[in-house]
């Protein structure tokens, strides 16, 4: 069953008027290749077979989630996939308030988009889990080296070096590894209603919410939105503190939260949650575009075919001179 990291109710904002995503693969590059438009629908691209899926092996090693169903945490995505577009169609009337479960919803939304991500599992997932076993072997080969009272064999620290590579390869460099502690992850969030996702939500709702408005010229990759920290400094999935976050929602309109200002209003009266709406410069949108190429797999995507051969010829002209 083909599932998508990146789900279609968020893309098909992005498509043209024939109903495609104009589409750049960048995996071409790895084989000396250019990348150049391939329209595509929604449905053909961000997914992968069983991505989700809570198979049989991976459920025996948890016993957490051993009583849930294969697809518990695929069918936990429906409730607030069905309810988005609704979102955006306010969004996109210029609505000078929201609702609070809106704004809640949107972010949750948007939160669930980066953690549920393919980008977050091949690399935020992998390097965890490197991380982990990389410390817990350097403190198993301190044992080793400073032993003094004879307890391990004189040869032990050879076997252990031979061991730790073969745990590395097997564990660190397999990727079904990495699925499923990014399913168990996200299983166990869910466990606890998202206490997270909640806790960044309630965060961002007491600060300034602005969305900015071009001509469709926002682009997206399969891993949208980012935050910009007050060293200059570009994050993946740093919301909580101190950063001034950019996720595009359609083409023509990126949503921006600013963690220096407050919204005062918000104080005052936490019902709604004021959004204003003001034109991007030029700079700006530059600014927004270039930095979804930090943080992604594979695809870049856009409704405006000009402005997609506009990026591939930049990222053509990086790679290949």
């Amino acid at each position: 069953m083909k599932q998508h990291f990146l789900p279609e109710v968020y893309l098909k904002e992005f498509r043209n008027k024939e109903g495609k995503l104009h589409c750049l693969d960048c995996s071409l590059l790895k084989f000396d290749r250019k990348v150049f438009d391939q329209p595509k629908y929604p449905a053909e691209v961000c997914r992968s077979k069983d991505f989700y899926t809570l198979k049989p092996s991976f459920k025996a090693k948890n016993p957490d989630i051993f009583d849930l169903s294969p697809l518990h945490i695929e069918k936990s995505f429906h409730a607030y996939e069905s309810e988005y577009p609704k979102l955006i169609t306010k969004i996109k009337s210029r609505q000078k308030a929201l609702l609070i479960k809106d704004a809640h919803l949107l972010i949750y939304v948007l939160l669930d988009l980066k953690i549920r991500n393919n980008y977050y599992r091949e690399k935020v997932v992998s390097k965890a889990l490197k991380d982990i076993l990389e410390y817990d072997l350097s403190e198993l080969k301190k044992q080793i080296d400073l032993d003094s009272e004879g307890r391990f064999p004189d040869d032990a620290k050879e076997q252990f070096e031979k061991c730790s590579e073969k745990v590395k390869r097997d564990y660190i460099e397999y990727p079904e590894q990495h699925a499923e502690s990014h399913l168990s992850s996200i299983a166990m969030a869910r466990s606890r209603n998202d206490e997270m996702h909640v806790k960044i939500s309630q965060h961002l709702q007491h600060f300034q919410w602005k969305v900015y408005i071009s001509d469709h010229r926002f682009i997206i990759t399969d891993n949208p939105g980012f935050s910009l920290d007050y060293n200059n400094v570009i994050h993946n999935t740093k919301f909580d503190k101190e950063v001034v976050v950019f996720f595009p929602l359609t083409p023509s309109m990126c949503l921006c939260v600013n963690t220096l200002k407050i919204d005062k209003r918000f104080e005052e009266i936490n019902t709604q949650k004021v959004t204003t709406y003001e034109r991007a410069t030029d700079k700006l949108i530059d600014f927004i575009n270039d930095n979804h190429n930090l943080y992604f797999s594979r695809y870049v995507f856009s409704d405006n075919a000009n402005l997609i051969n506009e990026v591939a010829f930049c990222i053509n002209k990086k790679h290949f001179g």
